[in-house]
C-alpha cells in the first residue's frame, strides 16, 4: 500500500471535503459569467488598441495633437491682440503653416505635421508681440494728438465762461472730446482718428462764431 505524507493527506481531506460541501448544497452555475460574442470583441479591440498606442506611429499622433491644441491657442490669442490688422504679414503666415499642417497630419505624417504646427505656434507669437507693440505706439501717438485739441479747449472754455449764447457750442464739443477719448481706450484708433477731422472744424466754427460776436459786441 503507497504510504501518504501527513501534509499531503491534510490537503486532500480538505479539498474532499470543500468537494463534497458543493455536491450538498449545490453549486450555483448561475453565477458564472459566460461573455458573449460582442463582449469578446470588444475586450480584443481594447487590447488591440492598447497595443496600437504603444507604437512609433501612435507617439508621433499623439504629439501632433499636443502641437496642433499649442498652434491653435497660439493663433487665437494673436488675433485677440489684433495681430490681423496690426501684424497681418506674421499672422498670415501662422495660418498659412497651420493649414499645412492638417494637410500634412490627414496623410498621417504627423512628424511634419508637428513641426509645421510649432513654427505656427512660433511666428504667432511673434504676431502678437508685434500686434501690442504696433497698438501701444498708435495709442500713444493719438493720445498726444488727442491733448493738443484738450488744450485748445481747455482755453476756450475758460474764455466762454462769461459768455451765455456760446455755452450750448461750448458743452457740445467738451462732449464731442470725452466721447473720443472714452473711443481712444477702447482702442477704436479708425474711430478717434476720424473723430479728431470733425473736432477740429467743431473747434473753427466756434472761434469764427467768437469772432463774430466780439465783433458785434465791439459794434
Amino acid at each position: 500500500m503507497i504510504k501518504i505524507k501527513k501534509k499531503y493527506k491534510n490537503i486532500i481531506t480538505v479539498y474532499f471535503l470543500a468537494t463534497l460541501m458543493l455536491f450538498i448544497y449545490g453549486f450555483n452555475f448561475s453565477r458564472i459569467h459566460i461573455p458573449s460574442k460582442e463582449e469578446i470583441r470588444k475586450e480584443l479591440k481594447s487590447e488591440i488598441d492598447k497595443i496600437k498606442a504603444l507604437t512609433p506611429q501612435a507617439r508621433r499622433k499623439r504629439l501632433w495633437l499636443k502641437k496642433k491644441l499649442e498652434a491653435i491657442k497660439a493663433i487665437k490669442q494673436a488675433k485677440m491682440d489684433g495681430a490681423s490688422k496690426y501684424a497681418c504679414e506674421l499672422y498670415e503666415k501662422a495660418e498659412e503653416y497651420f493649414n499645412l499642417a492638417i494637410q500634412y497630419a490627414k496623410k498621417q505624417q504627423y512628424l511634419k505635421a508637428s513641426y509645421l504646427a510649432k513654427e505656427c505656434k512660433k511666428i504667432a507669437l511673434q504676431a502678437s508681440n508685434k500686434a501690442e507693440k504696433q497698438r501701444l505706439s498708435l495709442k500713444q501717438k493719438t493720445k498726444t494728438e488727442l491733448l493738443k485739441f484738450k488744450t485748445q479747449i481747455d482755453k476756450l472754455v475758460k474764455s466762454l465762461n462769461y459768455d451765455k449764447s456760446l455755452q450750448r457750442e461750448k458743452a457740445k464739443i467738451i462732449l464731442y472730446y470725452q466721447n473720443l477719448v472714452h473711443a481712444l481706450n477702447l482702442e477704436q484708433f479708425d474711430y478717434v482718428k476720424k473723430g479728431l477731422i470733425t473736432l477740429k472744424k467743431k473747434l473753427n466754427s466756434l472761434y469764427k462764431e467768437i469772432a463774430t460776436t466780439k465783433n458785434r459786441n465791439s459794434n
